[in-house]
């Protein structure tokens, strides 16, 4: 098998590897909108084509060629649902009809053993196209002031996903130039999951999305030209084919990187849901409440009851204004640094090296609760201290309201109350 036949096979499971990637992030942040199921019913036409297209492309063994037709014939319906999601309205009924006629048309086709499959080609061929291009149309010429500038540039951005998808379905079904001797439509799923995890950020126009793609050429150019260098004998007609491989990799790479840094950001939306949750009637309740604390995979609350042979007294006086949080690293350079004998930063010490903690806060006095974490203490984009010194600051006020409270209910209505 020569290397040009395994072209066509990697640029679509490349793309299949973002379709299931993008897949198994939203199922892990369901929102449940009408919009994120449309997504989501294309997502998964999208995968199974590229995964049975892809040893459909190896093989070409009839079984399987009919078997990716079973996804293919149900991509325009699902892209049709997806455009009404985004539009917020149903598109008119003359395409509504025009697609769900013709999805149930070439389905039912597919699965007939005699039929012709040049005809179907032929046909499914007008029918997508005509598709693509008739909801490219509706998402144009939409009223735009039916919707904000926000919704605005997002729609555009798909306006861009259309019409690469156009393009790309055409190499598919065999309308391509000479001097294109592949089938790219993987690259159109790449591009559909990279507008989808890169307008996240709505602020930004559809201009950026397409200097973002040239980029990704330019690096897949940059790539191409170090491959053809280093095989020093390539012939020329795989100079295409390793570009567009080249252009593959490098967008995978990005979305899985983007993928990764919306985790992250989910990961602050997850504590900020536990914070609003979180029950606040009194400091003891807020403790409690930390047993759904997401911040960490490691924590502990270690009350007075829970620290025999520590002196809690003694430990909660190294907290302060200017030390909220203690680390481990922090209280050992600490103690370096003292030159009197004084046994508190021992005992934080000892008592994070027991548990196998890294980070340490005070939550309550009288009796005392200590806070502790096992935390990765290097730089990222994702800083949990803060998270960790927002959780310290809600327990001091809630020690600071409690004692208010106890104060005003001994000494009747002028008792004094916590700020």
């Amino acid at each position: 098998m020569g290397v040009d036949r395994w072209v066509d096979p990697i640029l679509t499971w490349v793309g299949a590897a973002a379709v299931i990637a993008y897949l198994v992030y939203i199922h892990q942040r369901r929102t449940r909108s009408s919009l994120e199921g449309a997504m989501l019913v294309l997502l998964y036409a999208l995968g199974a084509l590229y995964v049975i297209r892809g040893f459909y492309w190896l093989s070409d063994d009839p079984r399987l060629e009919v078997l990716t037709y079973v996804p293919v014939s149900l991509v325009p319906l699902a892209t049709t649902l997806f455009v009404e999601a985004l539009l917020r309205r149903h598109t008119r009924l003359i395409l509504k009809l025009f697609v769900g006629t013709g999805t149930v048309v070439f389905f039912t086709l597919n699965l007939v053993p005699l039929i012709e499959r040049a005809a179907y080609f032929a046909g499914y061929r007008i029918f997508a196209l005509t598709t693509f291009a008739w909801l490219g149309l509706v998402l144009v010429t939409r009223r735009r002031r039916a919707h904000s500038s926000v919704e605005n540039r997002f729609i555009n951005a798909f306006v861009l996903v259309l019409a690469f998808g156009f393009l790309v379905t055409m190499t598919d079904v065999r309308l391509r130039p000479e001097w294109l001797p592949l089938r790219m439509g993987g690259l159109g799923g790449l591009i559909f999951v990279y507008t989808c995890v890169r307008v996240t950020d709505l602020a930004e126009s559809t201009g950026v999305l397409l200097w973002e793609i040239a980029g990704f050429a330019f690096k897949a150019a940059v790539l191409t030209v170090i491959a053809i260098l280093l095989a020093g004998t390539a012939a020329p007609r795989m100079y295409v084919p390793v570009f567009f491989v080249a252009l593959a990799l490098v967008m995978l790479h990005t979305i899985l990187d983007r993928i990764r840094e919306l985790r992250v950001q989910g990961r602050h939306t997850s504590f900020y849901q536990w914070l609003v949750d979180a029950r606040t009637h009194s400091l003891d309740e807020f403790i409690d409440s930390l047993d759904q604390l997401p911040l960490a995979d490691d924590h502990l609350v270690l009350r007075e009851a829970d620290l025999d042979g520590y002196d809690p007294a003694r430990m909660a006086l190294t907290f302060d204004a200017a030390h909220p949080i203690w680390t481990l690293s922090g209280l050992r350079t600490e103690l370096a640094q003292v030159t009197q004998e004084d046994d508190i930063n021992d005992q934080l010490i000892a008592l994070l090296e027991e548990h196998q903690m890294t980070h340490v806060t005070l939550l309550g006095r009288d009796p005392h609760a200590f806070f502790l974490l096992n935390l990765p203490q290097f730089a990222g984009s994702h800083n949990p201290v803060l998270e960790v010194a927002l959780i310290q600051k809600y327990s001091r006020l809630l020690r600071w309201r409690g004692e208010g409270e106890g104060e005003g209910e001994g000494e009747g209505e002028g008792g004094k109350r916590g700020p």
